[in-house]
């Protein structure tokens, strides 16, 4: 897959209506290394809320991806949308979120193929801030190049919905 500089642009434009719908800022994080990653803890953070453990991370950040690359695959976002929390659903429409991310149909089977086959990498542990939103980054490796993620959860009914999405492509 060849990416070109008319990349990104579209790009940058989905990474910037993702965080201008989800309303929020990215906040950083620090790189860490192995050790550091596999003795990441659930400890409870300033926000009352425990961090997922790495298996739990792990399995949100590969559901949300592979509903995301169905969505690109079938060219249809609902079922994409539907997956995602009410509080973003009430900021965006299913067709805004299409259009958002309407770059990355032509390397639908790529980022599919990519997310199916391999686990995310993550590279700053989670973090939840004090509006009790939980950020998730990393990437996952697709045909030379990488997908980096940035997304952003909240809590409804006992579980993590996804609240914003920053994809960038290096």
């Amino acid at each position: 897959m060849k990416f070109r500089w008319s990349m990104i642009v579209p790009v940058l434009a989905v990474i910037l209506v993702g965080g201008v719908l989800a309303g929020l800022y990215w906040t950083g994080g620090t790189f860490f290394s192995e050790e550091e990653n596999s003795e990441q803890s659930s400890s409870a953070q300033p926000s009352g809320l425990p961090l997922p453990t790495r298996e739990e991370e792990t399995a949100l950040v590969s559901e949300t991806m592979r509903t995301f690359a169905r969505a690109l695959v079938q060219k249809d976002f609902n079922s994409f949308y539907g997956s995602t929390s009410a509080a973003w659903q009430k900021q965006i429409l299913p067709e805004d979120m299409a259009a958002a991310f309407k770059h990355f149909l032509p390397f639908a089977r790529e980022v599919q193929t990519a997310v199916t086959a391999d686990d995310p990498f993550f590279n700053a542990p989670p973090s939840i801030n004090e509006k009790k939103v939980l950020t998730v980054q990393g990437f996952y490796r697709i045909e030379g190049t990488k997908m980096l993620f940035n997304l952003q959860y909240i809590r409804e009914k006992d579980a993590w919905k996804l609240f914003g999405m920053n994809l960038d492509v290096k």
